[in-house]
């Protein structure tokens, strides 16, 4: 996360005596009544993970690209049609994972 906020867990929540759940479900109703709040940390928290699991795709699907170079014993750079298939394959990745600004 980028951010250093508290997080608690369900069931650190759920260890809470009652009188202290009802008090924070109470405030978080009063804060966000209608829960708009709360579905947008949601889908931030969402779209970061999401984002995250992309980069570790990216690394496994040039990892694989590579190995498939190593296998086909030709080198990373060899000219498919004047252009290395490798970084051919690094570059589409590279667009796949950019960041919009």
């Amino acid at each position: 996360m980028t951010e250093n906020r508290p997080r608690i867990s369900p069931e650190q929540f759920a260890t809470l005596p009652e009188n202290v759940r009802r008090y924070i479900m109470m405030i978080e109703t009063n804060c966000d009544p209608s829960g708009t709040i709360r579905s947008a940390m949601q889908l931030r928290d969402t779209v970061e993970a999401m984002g995250l699991r992309m980069g570790e795709m990216r690394a496994e699907m040039l990892a694989i690209v590579h190995k498939a170079a190593r296998m086909s014993g030709s080198p990373d750079d060899s000219p498919a049609y004047g252009f290395g298939w490798v970084s051919a394959c690094e570059y589409i990745a590279s667009k796949l994972t950019a960041k919009e600004d």
